[in-house]
């Protein structure tokens, strides 16, 4: 695209077929950009199923009241897990600018440095279609029970793991990324962003870090 500006000249090329050719990198990009979001969705689809995004307004109506719905039961699933596993709610950014939400529950005290925040820890990688508030209470506290501290998290697309706005607006923050990042190296940036939470943000040592994938999770 430089070069063909600096050697035709903007006003000429906008006047002639050289535009089709200054315009087709970034015409391929984001061709390239929609087909590998269209193909990601059976493979993870917890980011159209969870969608709480700028655009969930102008998607078809039956699309967008289901993702309310499910934003809605979330939140109301997410503050039960709170009560009833005495969950923390936390969240961090990951390498390029996302911000993920998560829940952290602290383990109980049964020696070898556990009942602190640096102690034997689980990272959980969710499945295909899941958030982090339909986590079962019970599975949590198998972990805490023993010791264990625990991070549950979602990846970006999923309810309040949003993009960061550019110059104030949400839908140009989230229009931005998807085209600067694919959806694949998102979720191993979110997935590099949970551990580094763990182990620079609460110092727990990695030897003492276990990572728990479910399903696709596992591949993350």
């Amino acid at each position: 695209t430089y070069s063909l500006v600096r050697g035709y000249g903007l006003d000429a090329l906008l006047r002639s077929f050289r535009a089709a050719f200054w315009l087709l990198p970034w015409g391929t990009r984001g061709l390239h950009r929609v087909v590998h979001f269209l193909l990601s969705i059976p493979i993870l689809p917890a980011p159209l199923i969870f969608y709480a995004g700028a655009f969930r307004g102008v998607l078809p109506g039956a699309l967008s009241r289901m993702q309310h719905e499910q934003t809605v039961e979330c939140e109301r699933s997410g503050l039960q897990l709170m009560r009833l596993a005495d969950g923390v709610r936390v969240s961090f950014a990951t390498a390029d600018g996302v911000r993920l939400s998560g829940m952290f529950f602290m383990g109980h005290d049964r020696g070898f440095g556990s009942g602190r925040p640096d102690g034997p820890s689980i990272v959980r990688f969710n499945g295909n279609g899941e958030a982090w508030e339909y986590t079962d209470p019970g599975a949590v506290r198998d972990y805490t029970e023993k010791g264990m501290n625990l991070l549950v998290f979602n990846y970006r697309g999923v309810n309040a793991s949003l993009w960061n706005p550019v110059m104030g607006r949400g839908w140009l923050g989230e229009l931005l990324s998807r085209y600067l990042t694919l959806e694949r190296d998102g979720a191993v940036l979110d997935s590099e962003a949970a551990i580094q939470y763990m182990t620079v943000g609460l110092g727990i040592p990695k030897p003492r870090l276990l990572l728990v994938g479910q399903s696709i999770g596992g591949a993350f």
